[in-house]
Formats: C-alpha cells, structure tokens, sequence
C-alpha cells in the first residue's frame, strides 16, 4: 500500500502495536491523501526533542540555610523559600518578608520540609513590638509581633488560597465587589487581649525556656536548653513537649481577674 510506505519501519511497528486492524486502515486512508505522506517521515520526529536536565533543589535534614518568608500557613508557620527555588519550607516563628537562618528539621516525602528558626537577618514586614515578653517562647500568640492589621490581611490569603487551590474557585470572581460574592472580608476582633474565658495550665518540677540556637565556629549550631530555677511552674506545655512547663505569671489571653487567681 502506497500509505504504508510512506511511514517508517519505527512507524509502522507503532501503528500496529496501538491501534487495531480497522483504526489502521483509517489512519492509512489519512495519510495516502496528506500532502505530506510523500515525504518520509524522520524517526525521530517520532522521539520528544532532548532537553538539558534541571537539578530540582532539595534540602538535607539538619542544613542550615537562609530563608525568605513569604507568608503565613495553616497555625502561623512561616512559608518560607530559599533564594532562586520554589521549594517550601515551613518554620515557626518565621513571619511575611523575614530573612532568616533555619536548620532543616524534618522532609515531608519530598513534597515540602519543616525547619527551626535559629535567629533573623533581617526583620519581617509590619513589625511591632510583641506585648507578652513569653511571646518567642510559649508558641500560643505566634503572632504578636506582626501588626494585627497584617493578621487580618494574611488570614485573608490564606482563605483565598484554599478556595482557589483546593476548591476551584475564579480568583476574579472571589474578589468581586458584588455583595453575593463568596470570599467576604475578615471581621477583625472587638477585643484583641483579654478574650477567653477559659485557659488550661499544667504543674512541671523545673521553669524551661525555649530552646536557644548559638552558632559556633567550628561546630555549627548547638542546642541549649534553658532551666531557669529548680522549683515548680505553673504554665503552658513547651511546644512540642508534653513534659516540660513554661512557667506563666501573666498570659494576655485570659481577663486580669483570671490572672490573679493564678498567681495567688
């Protein structure tokens, strides 16, 4: 058959292998009246053109990098970046437009990774002074140092996100002025402190501090851990531990009164 010489040993070895007897004898009549069935066919415009490979970044456990956040995720962990990737790494305490120093603590099947702040190298956008003086250090109020407009406004994108990403939405339609569209802005709080009218505390036998990262010379990072006292506290669990104690004479959470009862 005519249309069959037009095609390439490589071709046709194809052509029988994918198709059946009758969706060859359709796509034969196809080729025998294309202009181009007179030309061979290259093999290797059958093969995708060679590309240079690109060396996606990936991260280490226990590197320590330089990060930039770039906004705020699901409990307040810092979305973060290193310079020139797309690879996301979440650290605490890591706030919107925070350069950063990070240790790589944990990889999530390569889809993302976990990181500890060690110290920032440059401060965050919409900086304010944090009113508790346990604010680095209870992980209850990861926030505070962020100006509560600036919470308003990432809670926001973060909605907006879900909404896109995982539930299909227009952008353009999210944002729309019209009164029936879904995305409304965020109602901000009356009353930021002094809010809840129910806190839980637990006893510990030793004060402990959050952890402290030093960089040494020849050794890197180094973990201490700081006990202050050796009496017993009356506070918060440390992040992540169910066995150490923060010990709390104020919390900015609970009404003055409540506070009061606490210290006795």
């Amino acid at each position: 058959m005519a249309a069959a010489a037009a095609l390439s040993p490589l071709s046709g070895a194809l052509l029988r292998r994918r198709f059946p007897f009758h969706h060859r004898r359709r796509l034969l009549a196809v080729v025998a009246v294309s202009p181009e069935a007179s030309a061979p066919t290259p093999t290797s415009s059958l093969l995708p053109p060679p590309s240079s490979p690109r060396k996606a970044y990936f991260p280490k456990r226990n590197e320590i990098l330089e990060l930039t956040c770039d906004g705020l995720a699901f409990k307040g962990k810092g979305v973060c970046k290193v310079d020139g990737s797309n690879f996301v790494l979440l650290c605490d305490g890591a706030l919107p437009g925070e350069r950063l120093l990070a240790r790589v603590s944990r990889i999530r099947r390569g889809a993302f990774a976990e990181a500890t702040k060690l110290r920032t190298l440059e401060p965050h956008h919409d900086a304010v002074d944090a009113p508790c003086p346990l604010a680095t250090d209870c992980g209850g109020c990861k926030t505070q140092s962020l100006a509560y407009a600036a919470q308003i406004r990432h809670k926001y994108l973060q909605v907006r996100e879900l909404l896109v990403n995982f539930g299909k939405f227009d952008p353009d339609e999210l944002e729309s002025s019209d009164p029936d569209s879904i995305l409304k802005p965020i109602v901000p709080c009356d009353e930021i402190f002094r809010y809840r009218n129910k806190m839980e505390f637990s006893f510990g036998t030793k004060r402990w501090m959050q952890r402290e990262w030093k960089e040494e010379k020849d050794e890197g990072a180094v973990k201490e851990e700081k006990m202050e006292g050796g009496g017993y506290s009356l506070g918060l669990h440390a992040p992540g531990f169910f066995d150490k104690v923060l010990h709390v004479e104020k919390c900015l959470l609970q009404s003055e009164p409540a506070d009061k009862v606490k210290t006795g």
